[in-house]
């Protein structure tokens, strides 16, 4: 039993031994960003879209200089009304925001959708219900900048990098 314990501890101190001064092949920094200072965003109209472009360019370090990639996007909102009162008023309320984003570069092109959805309530207040809906368009635009820099992040596309 105690030889057993001797052997481990002889095994730990020497795998310890191996592991000091092993380099990995490849480390990255957390300020590290493979498609950072690449890409210039485009405006983008509307409410939703001013909210959207802000967070595009705060992420992918935008400064309005002209950069080799460009993002441009159309932005579609529609909504959506539904659960009714008993007084036959709507109680709450859809926005539904549909981009389609093109990705170019000299002669490499890249396009995708992407389609988000978020929900408010409606009451009495017109005062609540527009704040409620202004906070709905920026947390659409927070899903949507999310759904997009995911899609950039993860794109296998060489030309991007």
């Amino acid at each position: 039993m105690l030889c057993c314990k001797k052997r481990y501890i002889l095994l730990s101190v020497f795998l310890i031994i191996l592991s000091c001064n092993n380099v990995p092949l490849y480390t990255t920094k957390l300020t590290e960003n493979l498609i950072n200072d690449k890409i210039t965003v485009e405006e983008i109209n509307g409410e939703v879209g001013f909210y959207l472009s802000q967070k595009l360019r705060l992420s992918l370090n935008d400064t309005g200089h002209k950069k080799p990639i460009k993002l441009s996007t159309k932005l579609t909102l529609t909504n959506n009304e539904y659960g009714l009162s008993s007084s036959n008023q709507v109680t709450r309320k859809d926005l539904i925001g549909t981009i389609n984003c093109k990705l170019t570069k000299n002669d490499h092109e890249h396009n995708f959708i992407i389609t988000e959805r978020v929900s408010f309530d409606i009451n009495q207040s017109n005062v609540a219900n527009k704040a409620a809906e202004q906070n709905a368009k920026k947390r659409l635009s927070t899903l949507l900048s999310k759904r997009i820099l995911t899609e950039l992040y993860h794109s296998n596309l060489a030309w991007i990098k």
